[in-house]
Order: structure tokens, then sequence, then C-alpha cells
């Protein structure tokens, strides 16, 4: 009897183990890639240096997140596409008396990560959201940081849904 009773949690375990094993193995990298084209974000919006901070931070993750994959300039196996959107600033909280406390940075990216060699999309995120609160109240008086925590937000939202299983 007590051989029944941790025989049945040991092939659970058993079982849950072999299928996170089998979903793993279905969000991992295909085997056949080794390179990434990122080429510089299209940038749709009026701040002209989000685009270039989008793509550095896009070579960044990628660096950290698939460090297998060498970023080439052209003629790769794969390549990441991204769309700047939209981008705004605007008031997010007010002060008793009707001044700005805090800033909201709000970016919108579109992404698309091809696999070249067999024709195929990896993965695409239409509409990506990323917010960055900065506070005036706390001596955070550029928008650059709100800018910053726009684009780690987009960031993780890629690793999130994209790269998990890398």
């Amino acid at each position: 009897m007590r051989a029944l009773r941790l025989a049945a949690p040991a092939a659970a375990l058993c079982a849950a183990l072999l299928c996170g094993c089998y979903s793993f193995s279905q969000t991992v990298l295909p085997s056949h890639l080794k390179t990434v084209v990122i080429p510089p974000a299209k940038n749709l919006t009026y701040q002209a240096s989000m685009g270039d901070k989008l793509t550095q931070r896009i070579q960044e993750l990628f660096r950290k997140e698939a460090p297998g994959l060498r970023q080439i300039n052209s003629q790769g196996q794969s390549q990441f596409d991204m769309t700047l959107k939209s981008y705004t600033n605007q008031p997010h909280k007010y002060s008793s008396s009707g001044t700005v406390d805090e800033y909201v940075v709000n970016v919108v990216v579109d992404v698309e990560f091809r696999d070249l060699v067999k024709d195929e999309t990896i993965y695409k995120g239409t509409g990506l959201r990323g917010a960055g609160v900065y506070s005036v109240a706390s001596g955070e008086s550029e928008e650059l940081h709100g800018q910053t925590r726009a684009l780690e937000e987009i960031q993780q939202l890629i690793v999130n849904n994209a790269l998990s299983g890398w």
C-alpha cells in the first residue's frame, strides 16, 4: 500500500517533466539558424532617436537571450525586423495643486522574426506596447527615463512571447 502511495506522485512527476520537455522543445530556436540580421528599426514617429534606441535594445536582447545566434549585417539565415509605430509622452499623474507629478512615455512596436532558410515566420508581434513612467516630483525631469523604461517593457514582451524557450 505504501509503495502505491509513493508510486502515484512519482508517476505524476515524471509525466509533468516529460510534458515540460516536449513543450520546451517546440519553442527552441531552430538548430539550423546560426546568424541573424537586425536592420535598423523603421521609425514612423517624430522621435528620431527612438528607432536607434529600439534597434540597440533588440541587439542587446539577442546577445543575452540567443548568444549562439551571431549578429551580422547582411545575408543572414534569419532576420528580425521592427517598426516603431507610435510614440507619446503625456501627463500621467497630477499633484493636488494641479501640476504634473508624473509623465508616461508610450511606444507601440511591430516585430517580425523570420527564418530566411525555410521562409517561415518564427515570431510576429503586432502592437506590442511599452509604457515608461517618470516622476518629475522625484527629480526625473527628462523624458529619457520614460523612454528607457518603455523600451525595457518592449524587450520583456519579446522575451515572454518569443524567446522564452531559447
